[in-house]
């Protein structure tokens, strides 16, 4: 067209424009459906770089690629297939976890406990020796994992005392400490070996690891009685009267002060041999097991139950006397004859006293100590007599 000065005219006409197409399935348009994940595009984009690189190839190596075009897309398909999986999981997981949060579960049944865990209820106790140690403790949550469990024969309502062994000052008898009385709560592991228990007496914090559990005994089904009936005891004096299992018999009872966890001490001829540590008591009878650790020589019949560590004289020998460390050590020590840290001995040869010693440290079978007032080490001889004295 021109203008009435004969110049074309600048107005351009203009063209109608088409709506878009429209894709119902994805309430889009077309154009904007055409939308690849980055996976797809990165597959895209290599079998683009594949096809650009066909023409002037030979049959084998357009064949070649092909492939792996095809193996590209198989994978591409699986991988999407997986990725809309995982999210359908992932739905599910948060719907789920939306309801638990909404609709807290009602408080479980007395009950409840033992179907989940699936232990059987025995609060009565379990019919047989259940002991282990302590091998983690929470204070705070009240966490404490013991080494026995289902295969050791742990139930529901069983009770476990927490026991610890210490030391008395000076190196002297050591006392078994009452540190409370845990329940249990559930088993622990792979193995269902190991459980859980929570306290019930006493506080979680006083408790450690390898401290020592003991289950409490269902005592009102007790043991057989001995093979033979024991003899009335001496005052203060017991004996071995058998073997029960893995135990040994005696004939101190609860008549006689018996109580479960105590110590006893098994003697033969003067000699200490072990210790034992009760575990059924009844009123003419107890059962003890051997502390570990304790054991000189092998226990049998008959052989002497005291409840407390004889205190008689220790008659020894010097074996070393070691002028560089100024210690003089001897063979009497705390199994043989009850030697103790702080206990004095006096030093013989023929007959005649040559100076005292006080001993400083005191092992199973020997001791070190140090001369007192005028005496020295290098007064002292090899194979010089050692005897205990009682303090006054």
């Amino acid at each position: 067209m021109r203008g009435p000065a004969g110049l074309q005219s600048t107005k351009r006409r203009r063209i109608p424009q088409r709506a878009p197409a429209w894709n119902p399935r994805l309430n889009r348009p077309v154009a904007a459906s055409i939308i690849m994940t980055p996976l797809a595009e990165v597959c895209m984009a290599a079998i683009c770089a594949l096809m650009g690189v066909i023409l002037g190839q030979d049959p084998q190596e357009v064949e070649r690629l092909r492939k792996e075009i095809e193996d590209l897309r198989e994978r591409v398909a699986q991988l999407q297939a997986q990725a809309a999986e995982d999210a359908a999981i992932i739905l599910r997981l948060r719907q789920a976890l939306k309801a638990l949060e909404s609709n807290p579960p009602a408080p479980a049944a007395a009950a409840a406990p033992e179907a989940a865990d699936g232990a059987a209820s025995n609060p009565r106790g379990p019919k047989h020796v259940i002991r282990g140690r302590v091998r983690f403790v929470n204070p705070q949550i009240g966490f404490i994992l013991v080494n026995v469990g289902e295969k050791h024969g742990v139930q529901q309502g069983h009770r476990f005392e927490i026991l610890r062994e210490e030391q008395a000052p000076g190196g002297g008898p050591g006392r078994i400490a009452r540190i409370g009385v845990a329940e249990f709560e559930k088993f622990m592991g792979d193995d269902r070996d190991m459980s859980k228990l929570k306290m019930v007496e006493g506080n979680a914090a006083d408790v450690r690891i390898e401290d020592e559990v003991v289950a409490y005994r269902d005592v009102e089904s007790p043991l057989p009685s001995p093979p033979k009936a024991p003899e009335p005891p001496k005052p203060g004096v017991y004996k071995i009267t058998g073997r029960a299992g893995s135990g040994y018999v005696t004939n101190y009872g609860s008549a006689e002060g018996a109580r479960q966890s105590q110590i006893l001490m098994v003697y033969k001829d003067g000699k200490l041999k072990a210790k034992l540590r009760l575990d059924t008591v009844e009123r003419t009878y107890s059962v003890g097991n051997v502390i570990d650790g304790t054991q000189v020589f092998p226990i049998e019949e008959d052989d002497q139950v005291y409840t407390t560590e004889l205190r008689k004289t220790a008659i020894g020998k010097v074996r070393v006397a070691d002028e560089k460390r100024g210690a003089i050590m001897v063979d009497v020590g705390q199994n043989n004859f009850g030697v103790k840290a702080g206990d004095r001995l006096e030093v013989r040869r023929h007959g005649q006293k040559i100076g005292m010693l006080r001993v400083y440290f005191a092992d199973k079978f020997w001791s070190w100590a140090k001369p007192e007032g005028v005496l020295q080490v290098k007064d002292v001889q090899t194979d010089d007599t050692v005897e205990i004295v009682a303090e006054k």
